[in-house]
Protein backbone atom coordinates (compact mmCIF):
# COMPACT_ATOMS: atom_id res chain seq x y z
CA UNK A 1 0.00 0.00 0.00
CA UNK A 2 2.95 2.32 -0.46
CA UNK A 3 0.55 4.95 -2.42
CA UNK A 4 -2.16 5.09 -0.31
CA UNK A 5 -0.47 7.90 1.74
CA UNK A 6 -2.70 10.54 3.70
CA UNK A 7 -0.72 13.72 3.30
CA UNK A 8 -1.75 17.67 4.01
CA UNK A 9 -1.73 17.32 -0.03
CA UNK A 10 -4.11 14.77 0.14
CA UNK A 11 -6.44 17.12 2.20
CA UNK A 12 -6.73 19.32 -0.73
CA UNK A 13 -6.89 17.05 -2.88
CA UNK A 14 -10.50 15.21 -2.15
CA UNK A 15 -10.25 12.41 -4.73
CA UNK A 16 -6.81 11.51 -3.15
CA UNK A 17 -8.40 11.29 -0.01
CA UNK A 18 -11.23 9.23 -1.00
CA UNK A 19 -8.69 6.96 -3.47
CA UNK A 20 -6.37 6.71 -0.14
CA UNK A 21 -8.97 5.70 1.86
CA UNK A 22 -10.98 3.19 -0.22
CA UNK A 23 -7.42 1.41 -0.56
CA UNK A 24 -7.03 0.79 2.94
CA UNK A 25 -10.79 0.07 3.99
CA UNK A 26 -10.19 -3.17 1.24
CA UNK A 27 -6.72 -3.71 2.34
CA UNK A 28 -8.37 -3.69 6.19
CA UNK A 29 -11.34 -6.06 4.79
CA UNK A 30 -9.42 -8.70 2.83
CA UNK A 31 -6.05 -8.50 5.50
CA UNK A 32 -8.07 -8.82 9.28
CA UNK A 33 -8.45 -12.91 10.14
CA UNK A 34 -12.10 -12.38 11.85
CA UNK A 35 -14.72 -9.74 11.12
CA UNK A 36 -12.43 -7.69 8.84
CA UNK A 37 -15.68 -6.11 7.06
CA UNK A 38 -16.90 -4.91 10.25
CA UNK A 39 -13.50 -2.44 10.66
CA UNK A 40 -13.78 -1.92 7.05
CA UNK A 41 -17.33 -1.18 7.22
CA UNK A 42 -16.49 1.07 10.69
CA UNK A 43 -14.00 3.24 8.94
CA UNK A 44 -16.17 3.37 5.61
CA UNK A 45 -19.13 4.73 7.47
CA UNK A 46 -17.64 6.58 10.52
CA UNK A 47 -19.93 4.74 12.88
CA UNK A 48 -19.67 1.39 14.79
CA UNK A 49 -21.52 -1.53 12.70
CA UNK A 50 -24.51 -2.43 14.70
CA UNK A 51 -23.77 -6.53 15.62
CA UNK A 52 -27.28 -8.48 16.10
CA UNK A 53 -27.77 -9.60 19.59
CA UNK A 54 -29.06 -13.41 19.93
CA UNK A 55 -32.42 -13.67 21.22
CA UNK A 56 -33.72 -14.19 24.57
CA UNK A 57 -32.75 -17.07 25.86
CA UNK A 58 -34.94 -19.96 25.73
CA UNK A 59 -37.50 -21.53 28.55
CA UNK A 60 -36.68 -24.52 29.24
CA UNK A 61 -40.06 -26.46 30.26
CA UNK A 62 -42.67 -29.65 28.97
CA UNK A 63 -43.36 -28.21 26.06
CA UNK A 64 -40.72 -25.53 25.63
CA UNK A 65 -37.40 -25.63 24.41
CA UNK A 66 -35.48 -28.44 23.84
CA UNK A 67 -31.65 -28.95 25.39
CA UNK A 68 -30.61 -28.19 21.55
CA UNK A 69 -32.40 -24.99 21.47
CA UNK A 70 -30.23 -23.95 24.33
CA UNK A 71 -27.36 -25.36 23.05
CA UNK A 72 -28.08 -23.23 19.80
CA UNK A 73 -28.97 -20.14 21.95
CA UNK A 74 -25.52 -20.82 23.64
CA UNK A 75 -23.32 -20.67 20.51
CA UNK A 76 -25.13 -17.60 19.46
CA UNK A 77 -24.21 -15.88 22.43
CA UNK A 78 -20.42 -17.06 22.06
CA UNK A 79 -20.23 -15.95 18.70
CA UNK A 80 -22.18 -11.86 19.79
CA UNK A 81 -19.50 -11.98 22.49
CA UNK A 82 -16.72 -13.07 19.68
CA UNK A 83 -17.79 -10.61 16.91
CA UNK A 84 -17.90 -7.55 19.20
CA UNK A 85 -14.97 -8.53 20.72
CA UNK A 86 -12.68 -8.55 17.72
CA UNK A 87 -14.68 -5.43 16.35
CA UNK A 88 -12.43 -3.70 19.28
CA UNK A 89 -9.21 -5.47 18.18
CA UNK A 90 -9.47 -4.68 14.84
CA UNK A 91 -10.09 -0.98 15.16
CA UNK A 92 -6.80 -0.93 17.19
CA UNK A 93 -5.02 -2.70 14.12
CA UNK A 94 -6.81 -0.53 11.07
CA UNK A 95 -5.82 2.61 13.51
CA UNK A 96 -1.92 1.42 13.20
CA UNK A 97 -2.70 1.02 9.60
CA UNK A 98 -4.03 4.03 8.62
CA UNK A 99 -1.63 5.82 11.42
CA UNK A 100 0.92 3.57 9.13
CA UNK A 101 -0.46 5.29 5.99
CA UNK A 102 0.18 8.90 6.95
CA UNK A 103 2.95 10.95 5.83
CA UNK A 104 5.73 11.85 8.56
CA UNK A 105 4.20 15.04 8.49
CA UNK A 106 0.65 13.89 9.76
CA UNK A 107 1.91 12.06 11.94
CA UNK A 108 4.21 14.40 13.99
CA UNK A 109 0.58 17.55 13.90
CA UNK A 110 -1.13 14.61 15.21
CA UNK A 111 1.30 14.04 18.02
CA UNK A 112 1.38 17.43 18.56
CA UNK A 113 -2.37 17.59 19.37
CA UNK A 114 -2.80 14.62 21.66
Amino acid sequence: MKAAVYDFIGLRQPELYIWNTRAITDYIGKTLKYYGSDAKAAIEHLELPVIPRPGPKPALGVDDADDLDLKIWEKEVNEYMAQRNWLKENLKTAYMIIRGQCSDAMRERGNNQL
